[in-house]
């Protein structure tokens, strides 16, 4: 597992590509781009934002001087974005610790 910032940007469902050729010169040059403009890339921290509260549960990771310490997970399949195109399909863990909280 890595750590990733919150502004990374993602897809929720892997978004449709299209090659798009274009001449230049009398060269034919081909470029890759996501075929509806709609599906616009996310920010992690957008995603999460937007999980359902059913999607999040509380999972004890350790126990603190006031009573154990919650992490609450949740997990989504995404798509990570590079250059405006769609890279490779993860599991993305997501987690928040609240502290001092009973189980």
């Amino acid at each position: 597992m890595v750590a990733i910032p919150a502004e990374t940007r993602c897809w929720s469902q892997r978004p449709q590509t299209m090659a798009q050729t274009s001449r230049d010169k009398g060269a034919v040059r081909a470029k890759r781009g996501v075929a509806a403009p709609g599906q616009a890339a996310c920010s992690v921290g957008t995603l999460a934002a937007r999980l359902l509260a059913s999607s999040w549960y509380r999972w004890p990771v350790a126990e603190g001087t006031k009573g154990p310490i919650i992490s609450e997970c949740a997990r989504q399949r995404v798509t990570f974005c590079q250059d405006g195109l769609p890279e490779r399909t993860v599991w993305l863990v997501l987690k928040r610790t609240t502290g001092g909280e009973k189980a």
